[in-house]
């Protein structure tokens, strides 16, 4: 039996699911009452609150959502997210106003894992740096590295770190994994060793970080870690812009301390002011990571299924 449309009203502040005409459609069949964020706005504070004014149910992305925005959504009920990382939400007020959360993880992984390893086959092999060579007409011969048999340091080893963990593999190369939870059995299963992040930035010839933003992984390649690093060492970051202190990063760049970085996030976005794109051994992509079409259309269906699978359980 079809199951009858859902009556309360909802609301999507995401502009990608907003202008994704299959996602609008397949929510359409769920919902009977919807508000997309057509203007494409970047929401937050008093606007991301008239926004959802009067709405029962939402579909969020990375907009803010402290305390102080949740406290105002007197008729939330849910709150859908449309990806994985949840350092916008604050998690408490939520359940402290008793306003549930859809997530799944996972979602994406392979997007931003294959992400990292094409930044650092990029940057191994000298495509990013010679591509722009070649667009000022500048035709120099150097073919770089291959990344085979280079060590992989994991920092950060839930969904992303662990399906990256097992493309590294994939080329023979020595892999060493860090997380804060125990992944001796992930590790035997892929040939991977288990590593201090000490032994991670002292050995290390590629280090990808994914770990979530908190206060203990805030800024944590500092200035000091990154003066551990290999001479030869590039650090990728797929995860959240504030866990490089991107100062310290510009000076050991421009310094050639390490051989290159690249970076699907910042601190700011869009990072327009940063000195970090000044320089010809960084190599950042604006927040791109977990967009393909085919992790889009699974992030959408998955923050439809949530949130629908919520009504359905309070309003059968």
């Amino acid at each position: 039996m079809t199951q009858k449309t859902i009556q309360a009203p909802i609301a999507v502040t995401s502009r990608t699911f907003s202008r994704h005409p299959q996602l609008r459609e397949e929510l359409a069949l769920c919902f009977a009452n919807i508000q997309f964020n057509d203007e494409g706005l970047a929401l937050k504070g008093d606007e991301l609150l008239r926004f959802l004014s009067g709405k029962e149910g939402a579909i969020v992305a990375l907009e803010p959502f402290p305390k102080e925005v949740l406290a105002g959504l007197t008729e939330m009920k849910c709150i859908s997210k449309f990806g994985v990382g949840l350092d916008n939400l604050d998690r408490a007020a939520m359940e402290e106003l008793n306003i549930q959360l859809g997530w799944t993880g996972g979602v994406n992984c392979r997007s931003v894992s294959e992400l990292a390893l094409s930044y650092a086959l990029g940057i191994c092999h000298n495509v990013f740096h010679s591509s722009r060579q070649l667009a000022d007409r500048t035709w120099k011969n150097s073919g770089g590295e291959q990344i085979s048999k280079k060590t992989v340091g994991i920092i950060g080893c839930g969904f992303v770190g662990s399906d990256t963990a097992k493309l590294f593999s994939a080329f023979d190369c020595p892999v060493l994994i860090n997380d804060i939870v125990d992944k001796s059995n992930f590790a035997e299963s892929i040939g991977a060793t288990l590593a201090s992040k000490e032994k991670i930035y002292e050995t290390a010839d590629i280090i990808s970080l994914h770990t979530p933003l908190t206060e203990e992984t805030h800024n944590m390649i500092s200035k000091k870690v990154l003066a551990t690093l290999k001479p030869n060492a590039i650090i990728l970051n797929t995860a959240r812009g504030n866990i490089i202190d991107e100062d310290a990063l510009y000076e050991a760049l421009r310094s050639n301390q390490i051989l290159g970085a690249a970076m699907d996030v910042f601190a700011v976005e869009p990072p327009f002011q940063s000195k970090l794109l000044e320089l010809n051994n960084f190599f950042g992509t604006p927040h791109i990571g977990g967009s393909s079409k085919e992790a889009i259309l699974n992030m959408g269906r998955v923050a439809i299924e949530n949130l629908r699978a919520y009504f359905y359980c309070v309003r059968p």
